[in-house]
């Protein structure tokens, strides 16, 4: 009798052990959730750049992303911005502090005809990195660039 009931006890007491792991890892997982969320939360922006280098910066609070066939639609209905990208055409998204659309530039001017490399004192990616003078003669990637010389500035495309 002694034996059962010892085998009882010891069966009620690993039970109980093994309800109590069970809570302390829903704490753990519950601890690490809410600070994933927090580090999210401290981003201000999206921002969705499509592989030709433009951008757009959606405000992160209150916004909604859908997958809709091949587009990718992000709404936020507390700002009522909106953007449509093409998944293709989708090459990275990341949050960030601060708000900078590109998506505004309607018309690239080809100043190969105008300007040489060698007249271009300053030259930036879309990003705003500068483009030192070397880079400009050796290969530059395709994409938008903003070039100065003196007082002009233009966008120039290289395919």
């Amino acid at each position: 009798m002694n034996n059962v009931y010892l085998c009882l006890v010891i069966k009620q007491r690993t039970q109980h052990y093994i309800i109590y792991l069970m809570k302390k890892v829903l704490v753990l997982i519950a601890a690490l959730a809410a600070t994933i969320s927090t580090q999210a939360d401290s981003f201000d922006y999206l921002t969705l750049e499509r592989s030709d280098g433009s951008t757009v910066t959606l405000t992160a609070v209150g916004l909604e992303i859908k997958f809709n066939g091949t587009e990718l639609v992000a709404t936020n209905a507390t700002t009522s911005e909106s953007a449509t990208i093409t998944l293709s055409e989708l090459a990275s998204m990341y949050f960030s502090n601060n708000k900078q659309n590109t998506d505004a530039i309607n018309t690239v001017e080809d100043t190969a005809q105008v300007w040489s490399i060698s007249d271009v004192e300053e030259m930036f990616d879309l990003s705003g990195r500068r483009i030192d003078a070397s880079a400009r003669k050796t290969a530059l990637r395709p994409g938008i660039y903003v070039v100065r010389k003196s007082n002009e500035t233009k966008k120039i495309q290289v395919k």
